[in-house]
């Protein structure tokens, strides 16, 4: 439905009015993919914009979501949509965060940090991801906490989550289960998680280095990508 010339044509016309540059083709043609359902992955090189694969699904979810008219089908996205982006290092979530912010888009990191400054002035912020910000970037160990678990169990959080968003997705396979467990339970953390329709939750995937042969089948069998609902750029 999206992944059309109409579906390119609209999602690029919201981005070349949102943001202060113009995004690749490509990117665009894999935001419009992740629209439609299907999972992506994004090899690019260091420097050449990944993080717009982010924004501009956040943005291209946001203007769906506030003029549903402009939907090429009958099913809508909800409002005030959910992109939650598992980053590996305090910097990069701080990077990240602040690229949405830039743009005027609430983001919300959730670290040890994070939950530690917040815990000072008796604030949860499990209870503030549930129903405030469009954008939550948290590290993936929280993915196995009791904060997380009670997240997922709210039906304001799922009705707004929309997609998955991995950072450095070669991590999976280079930290994996002797550096970083954590990183082996993103693929479980993801197959936990449902969206409002029930449908598998998309995921977009970042990196600009994933290697043939067992890097890549690592990865691809942790996340379960496979034909026809996955693209690779």
């Amino acid at each position: 439905i999206y992944e059309t010339e109409a579906g390119f044509t609209l999602v690029q016309d919201i981005l070349y009015d949102a943001l202060p540059y113009k995004p690749h083709d490509y990117t665009i043609w894999g935001i419009v993919a992740a629209l439609d359902g299907n999972d992506l992955v994004a090899v690019t090189p260091t420097g050449s914009g990944k993080t717009t694969f982010l924004l501009g699904m956040t943005l291209a979810l946001r203007e769906l979501a506030a003029h549903p008219d402009k939907c090429l089908s009958n099913r809508t996205f909800p409002k005030n949509p959910l992109l939650l982006c598992v980053s590996p290092t305090l910097a990069l979530q701080r990077e990240t965060c602040k690229r949405f912010t830039d743009l005027k888009i609430d983001c919300l990191v959730i670290n040890s940090d994070t939950l530690s400054e917040a815990a000072k002035v008796n604030q949860n912020l499990w209870e503030v991801a549930a129903e405030g910000p469009s954008v939550i970037v948290l590290s993936p160990e929280q993915l196995r906490t009791e904060g997380f678990d009670a997240l997922q169990a709210k039906i304001a959080f799922n009705k707004r989550l929309c997609v998955l968003g991995i950072d450095e997705l070669h991590l999976l396979f280079h930290w994996g289960k002797a550096l970083r467990p954590s990183f082996v339970h993103i693929g479980q953390a993801r197959f936990r998680l449902r969206p409002r329709d029930g449908r598998p939750l998309p995921l977009i995937g970042l990196s600009a280095s994933v290697h043939a042969g067992k890097p890549w089948e690592t990865i691809r069998d942790s996340l379960g990508l496979q034909s026809p609902t996955f693209r690779l750029i």
